[in-house]
């Protein structure tokens, strides 16, 4: 058992970014953003991921430059 915030920190490459308290995603899977309705649109149908309120800023200074 890991928890999210530890696997994030020790993972050794820069593709994966929390989105939610309990979720990361690989940024390589992200199809499209929507920050209005708050979710994220995972490639090959993969279907949709829910951003936190808390997440959304951090989420999108993240990925401003990805």
């Amino acid at each position: 058992y890991m928890s999210l915030k530890k696997f994030l920190a020790d993972a050794s490459c820069d593709y994966f970014v929390q989105c939610s308290k309990s979720c990361a995603v690989n940024k390589r899977y992200i199809e499209n953003i929507d920050y209005t309705n708050r979710y994220i649109g995972l490639k090959d149908n993969l279907g949709k991921v829910e951003i936190g309120m808390r997440y959304r800023s951090q989420l999108k200074d993240e990925l401003r430059c990805w």
